[in-house]
C-alpha cells in the first residue's frame, strides 16, 4: 500500500451555522453591554470578549461541526516469491540456481516499484523466507498454494513458484482451483530430462495380522521409459525372501499392481522389504525398495455353545461365528461331566437356559467367564431369575413376536453399517423385564408397531465382567434376511462378530494407554499418543506426562514433552535420527508407566524423484492464467509481470468524518469564560 494525498471538506450547512453562531454571540454581547456602542473601554472590551467566547462555545457545542476527511492511496498488487525448501533441490544440485533467481527478482527496480513483494518458503508447511536450508524431508505444494489463495483471496496476487514440481505429501496440486485474482508463474528448478526409471509407488498392508493366517501385501510398481523391459521383484520378511516375481513393462503397460499373500508364522513385529531390480541405465535407484511392518498377534477365540435342545439358531451361530477363521465353535450339553473343559472358553453362549444349566452357571461365575445368553419360549425364567442377578423377567408364559428397533445412541462400538430395516420379528414371551446391571441397549422391542421401551439385545458389564443378552429366539431369520437384502452374509456375521469380540475382550480398562507404530518411515511422521484416566476413569487434562526415549543402537537418551490435544496427549519425535529406540512413558506422582520399542527408517521420500515435473507445473500455470519459465528465462518473467495490466496499482480512497472540536476542551472554555467575566465584574463592583 502506498500513501497519497488527503482532502478535508466541510459541509456548507455547517459553515453557515458557525457564521450564524458568531453573529448571534456578537449581537448578544452588544445587547448586554450597550456601553460598547458609545465609548468602548478596555474593561468593557475584556468583559465582552469573555461573554462572546462563552456564548460562542456553547453554540459550537450544539452545532458540533465535523469535517469529512478523504484519504487517497495506491494499492500495489501482491507478488509472492514461493521457494521450495526441500532436500530434493539440494540433491539435484540446483540450490544456487534457485537462490540466484530469487535475488534477480527481488533486486529488480520495476518489480519493487510495481508490486508489494513478499518472500515465503515451504516444505510441508509455509513459513517466512528468512533463509533457505533445503533440508525439508517432505514437499506439499498444494498446501502452500492453498494457504496463499485463502490469505489473499480479495487481492490481485501473483505467485512465482520456484520448485521442481515433485510433491511428496498432500493433495495433488494440479487440481488446485485458483481464484480469478491468483495467477501462478512456476519457475522450473532441476533437470527436466526424462530418464528410464522403475519405482515402488506404494505398499498397502494391514497394521495387524493373525497368527497362522495369510495376510495380503498390495504393491504398486510404476515404470517410466520407452522400451520393453523385465524387472525382478522380491518380498522378504525379516530378511528371508518369501516371494519372487518378474514384472514385464513397456511404453503402454507402465504400471502393475500385485497382491502377495504371506503366512503369519510367528507372533511379533515383522519387517517386510519389497525390492526391485535395477534397470541398465537407471539414474535413481533409491526408489527401488521400500520397507513396511506388520504385527502378528495371536487372537484365537474359543466360543462354546451350551444347549440341551435342537434349534436352527445353533447351526446359524456356528456358521456366523466361524466366518472369522480366528474363532472356533464347540457344542456342549449342560450336563457335561468334565467342567474343566470350560476353562478353554473365551465366550460362553448359553442358549435358552433351563434348570439343567445350574452347574454351568456355577462354573462360569467361579472362573469369570463372559456369557452371551439367548432366551426364548423354552427358557425357564424362574430358574434364570434366581441363578443370576444381571436381569429379571416376570414371564406371563404368553408367546409373542417382537420386531427390533436400532438404538442410534449405542456407543460401545460402531454400528453405523448395521440396519434392521425389513428384519422379520423374533419369538419371545411377554413379561415385565428389568435390567439390574449397567447396560447399553443395542436393540429395543416393538410389538405390532408399538415400541415397548424394553431391550431386545443389550450388552452389560464393566471392566473384566461382560455379558450380552438376546431376549428372543429365531435369530437365524435375520441372517437369512440379510442375505436376501445384500446377497451376502458378511454384514450380519460382522454384527454378531462384534458382540463376540466385545465379550472376548475382557481386559480391565487401563488408566494409561499408549498408541504408536512399531515402524516409522521417517522421523517427520513419528508420533506417540497417550491417554491418562483418573481413579474414576475420567480423562485427566491436567496430568503431567514424561516420555524418555533411548537409542538401542547407542547410549543416547532424550526427553520429549507430551502436549494436550483434545482428548489425548501427543509427542512429536521429529528430531530423532533413523535407528531403533525404546521408550518409557510415566505419569508424575503415579506409579503407572508404559514401555515400548519402535524403529525409524532412514527413508527420504524426496530422493524418490530426480527430475523436475515440467508438464505438471505448466498445466498448473495454464489453469491459473500464468506462464511457466525456466531459470534462464527470469528476464522474460519480469518483463511479463511488469507489463501485465492485471497488476496495475489501484488508487483507493478512505473517507473519515472528523469532529472539529473536542467536547471536554470546549466545555472547559465555557466554564473559564463565564467564570472570568463574573470575577472581573465582581472585582470592579459591576454586580
Amino acid at each position: 500500500m502506498q500513501s497519497g494525498r488527503t482532502d478535508i471538506i466541510m459541509q456548507i450547512q455547517t459553515l453557515l451555522l458557525i457564521i450564524a453562531a458568531a453573529a448571534i454571540s456578537l449581537a448578544w454581547v452588544i445587547f448586554q453591554y450597550p456601553g460598547l456602542r458609545k465609548s468602548p473601554k478596555r474593561l468593557y472590551l475584556l468583559l465582552a470578549f469573555c461573554r462572546f467566547t462563552g456564548i460562542m462555545s456553547l453554540l459550537l457545542l450544539l452545532i458540533n461541526p465535523k469535517f469529512i476527511k478523504d484519504e487517497f492511496y495506491l494499492v500495489k498488487s501482491k507478488l509472492i516469491v514461493l521457494a521450495d525448501d526441500s532436500s530434493s533441490i539440494a540433491d539435484s544440485g540446483k540450490k544456487e540456481e534457485l537462490t540466484e533467481v530469487i535475488k534477480s527478482i527481488s533486486d529488480h527496480p520495476e518489480i519493487e516499484e510495481r508490486f508489494d513483494l513478499q518472500h515465503l518458503k515451504f516444505g510441508r508447511e509455509v513459513a517466512e523466507m528468512d533463509s533457505l536450508a533445503f533440508d525439508k524431508r517432505t514437499t506439499d505444494i498444494y498446501s502452500a498454494l492453498n494457504t496463499i489463495r485463502r490469505t489473499y483471496r480479495d487481492q490481485a496476487t501473483a505467485v512465482i513458484l520456484l520448485t521442481d514440481g515433485n510433491q511428496t505429501v498432500g493433495s495433488d496440486y494440479e487440481f488446485l482451483n485458483p481464484k480469478e485474482n491468483l495467477r501462478i508463474y512456476p519457475v522450473v528448478i532441476g533437470d527436466t530430462t526424462v530418464y528410464e526409471d522403475v519405482r515402488i509407488e506404494q505398499i498397502n498392508i494391514n497394521k495387524y495380522a493373525f497368527l497362522n493366517n495369510r495376510y495380503p501385501v498390495e504393491i504398486l510398481v510404476n515404470y517410466q521409459g520407452f522400451t520393453d523391459t523385465r524387472v525382478p521383484l522380491s518380498v522378504s520378511v525379516d530378511g528371508q525372501v518369501n516371494y519372487r516375481a518378474d514384472l514385464q513393462f513397456d511404453r503402454q503397460n507402465n504400471s502393475q499392481r500385485l497382491e502377495v499373500l504371506l503366512q503369519a508364522e510367528t507372533v511379533g513385529v515383522k519387517l517386510i522389504e519389497v525390492k526391485l531390480g535395477t534397470l541398465q541405465n537407471e539414474n535413481n535407484t533409491s526408489n527401488n525398495s521400500k520397507n513396511v511392518a506388520v504385527e502378528v498377534i495371536d487372537e484365537k477365540t474359543e466360543v462354546f455353545i451350551v444347549s440341551d435342545m435342537n434349534h436352527p439358531d445353533l447351526g446359524m451361530l456356528k456358521k456366523s461365528v466361524e466366518s472369522n477363521n480366528q474363532r472356533t465353535v464347540r457344542f456342549f450339553k449342560p450336563s457335561i461331566d468334565d467342567h474343566s473343559l470350560l476353562d478353554r472358553a473365551d465366550v460362553l453362549i448359553l442358549y435358552q437356559p433351563r434348570r439343567t444349566f445350574e452347574k454351568v452357571y456355577e462354573v462360569s461365575k467361579k472362573r469369570g467367564l463372559n456369557i452371551f445368553t439367548i432366551t426364548g419360549t423354552d427358557t425357564d425364567w424362574n430358574f434364570l431369575n434366581t441363578i443370576q442377578n444381571s436381569f429379571q423377567k416376570n414371564s406371563f408364559n404368553q408367546d409373542e413376536y417382537v420386531s427390533p428397533i436400532l438404538n442410534e445412541g449405542f456407543s460401545a462400538y460402531d454400528i453405523s453399517n448395521f440396519s434392521v430395516e425389513n428384519f422379520p420379528p423374533l419369538l419371545t414371551t411377554l413379561g415385565d423385564l428389568s435390567i439390574m446391571s449397567p447396560a447399553q441397549v443395542l436393540l429395543e422391542q416393538r410389538i405390532k408397531g408399538v415400541a415397548l421401551g424394553d431391550p431386545l439385545l443389550c450388552l452389560m458389564g464393566q471392566r473384566a465382567e461382560r455379558e450380552a443378552v438376546l431376549f428372543a429366539e429365531d435369530l437365524w431369520k435375520w441372517r437369512l434376511q440379510w442375505y436376501r437384502n445384500e446377497s451376502s452374509f458378511t454384514g450380519f456375521d460382522e454384527f454378531l462378530g462384534k458382540i463376540i469380540f466385545f465379550l472376548a475382550t475382557d481386559q480391565t480398562r487401563q488408566r494409561l494407554t499408549v498408541e504408536y507404530d512399531n515402524i516409522y518411515r521417517d522421523a517427520s511422521s513419528a508420533r506417540i499418543r497417550a491417554a491418562y484416566f483418573d481413579d474414576t476413569y475420567e480423562f485427566d487434562k491436567n496430568a503431567s506426562l514424561s516420555l524418555r526415549i533411548s537409542g538401542t543402537d547407542n547410549e543416547s537418551e532424550r526427553e520429549f514433552p507430551l502436549l494436550l490435544k483434545g482428548n489425548y496427549y501427543e509427542a512429536d519425535l521429529g528430531g530423532l535420527p533413523a535407528g531403533n529406540f525404546a521408550f518409557t512413558l510415566e505419569i508424575e506422582g503415579s506409579s503407572l508407566r508404559r514401555n515400548g520399542q519402535f524403529t525409524i527408517l532412514d527413508f527420504d521420500v524426496e530422493k524418490q524423484y530426480t527430475t523436475a515435473d515440467f508438464n505438471k507445473l505448466d498445466r498448473l500455470a495454464g489453469r491459473s492464467g500464468g506462464l511457466s519459465f525456466f531459470p534462464d528465462q527470469v528476464a522474460d518473467l519480469i518483463r511479463d509481470l511488469s507489463n501485465n495490466e492485471h497488476y496495475l496499482p489501484t488508487q483507493k480512497s478512505e473517507q473519515n468524518v472528523v469532529s472539529l472540536i473536542d467536547f471536554k476542551i470546549l466545555l472547559a472554555i465555557v466554564v473559564l469564560a463565564f467564570s472570568a467575566e463574573w470575577f472581573i465584574r465582581k472585582y470592579n463592583g459591576l454586580i
